[in-house]
């Protein structure tokens, strides 16, 4: 044999053990390290799951705390502001003279609901009422306030009547 043949015989020898070995060994591993790079990427996500649905939870216990201390029921909200009113007048000795309807508004996409009533008492009594009604927050906010003084001459006594609008944007 001549050595150019040798040479040659050389070569493909090589390359078939090449080929062998690539198809035997190196592609399997290849696949093998794709399906790890895979299933890191799956654990990663089921990590990130348990730490999102742990925040999700938590998140869910501060939301329902909240409401809680918003002291509302499962009815309407004008029958949660009408206990709370009530209840309120009983503690700082206030009338409630009038408790109308809803005023519902539509503005565009939003809608506003103003919640209108009459309260009789003292000015202080009066403002501590409001200041509940704010806190609690549940009913919107205070939007308007008229206090008027009513005089009755033949008892010769003084009123404080205020009307309150409380607005609400949905």
């Amino acid at each position: 044999m001549k050595l150019n043949k040798k040479n040659k015989y050389l070569i493909g020898g090589i390359l078939a053990m090449a080929f062998a070995c690539y198809f035997l060994a190196v592609k399997k591993t290849f696949e093998l390290k794709g399906e790890m790079a895979v299933t890191n990427d799956h654990q990663e996500k089921y990590v990130n799951v348990n730490h999102e649905l742990a925040k999700l939870s938590k998140k869910e216990q501060n939301l329902d705390l909240q409401l809680s201390s918003l002291d509302l029921d499962n009815s309407s909200v004008q029958n949660n502001l009408l206990r709370i009113l009530n209840e309120q007048s009983e503690a700082y000795g206030i009338k409630i003279i009038a408790f109308n309807a809803p005023h519902v508004t539509q503005h565009n996409n939003t809608k506003v609901k103003t919640q209108i009533f009459t309260l009789e008492g003292s000015y202080v009594s009066i403002l501590k009422m409001l200041h509940e009604l704010e806190k609690k927050g549940g009913f919107g906010r205070v939007s308007h306030v008229d206090y008027e003084k009513n005089r009755d001459f033949r008892n010769r006594t003084s009123r404080l009547q205020t009307t309150i609008f409380l607005k609400e944007v949905k």
